[in-house]
């Protein structure tokens, strides 16, 4: 099996396993950063990990309801929310590409209806599955994703959250 190139694994999917690996690397910095704190021996060093291990302790002792710290402590709720379309627009951007040419991956018999519901999602109509299908065979992002965003999207506006999606064409 020949191996892929840059261009035919996808700039996306490379960017994703990079940023993985950078997310990876920062994590043992701040491990290795905390652990030389500690062995330094410099008092200052010291009681600064010790404070950041007891906020961490009170708040694991905290967590009543054994969902996690993250989900106690850290939960986002923005006042917002953003239709599917900027990200797809962005993605679109970003690629140097336009909606005929994105459908590319979709069979040949359907590339015209491809084309068509990808400018229904960018005028913002309701997402359904078959775009999503469509969208995912297109941009190689996950058809659940687009799903996701869409339902998080109509979700907002229903409970009145502002929409900040940009309306330019």
């Amino acid at each position: 099996m020949p191996r892929r190139t840059l261009k035919q694994w996808g700039r996306r999917r490379w960017l994703l396993c990079e940023t993985a690996w950078l997310r990876w690397r920062m994590r043992l910095r701040r491990k290795s950063d905390l652990q030389r704190d500690w062995e330094s021996g410099d008092p200052a060093r010291v009681a600064r990990v010790e404070e950041l291990a007891a906020k961490i302790r009170a708040e694991i002792e905290a967590d009543e309801d054994g969902k996690g710290v993250n989900a106690v402590s850290y939960e986002f709720r923005p006042d917002w929310c953003m239709a599917p379309a900027a990200p797809l627009r962005e993605w679109l951007d970003e690629n140097g590409l336009s909606p005929r040419v994105a459908v590319a991956m979709v069979p040949c018999h359907r590339r015209d209806e491809a084309v068509t519901m990808i400018e229904q999602v960018l005028d913002r109509q309701p997402l359904t599955d078959e775009h999503a299908r469509v969208l995912e065979q297109g941009t190689g992002i996950p058809a659940r994703f687009w799903l996701a965003l869409e339902h998080s999207y109509r979700a907002g506006l229903a409970a009145g959250l502002t929409d900040v999606t940009d309306t330019e064409e």
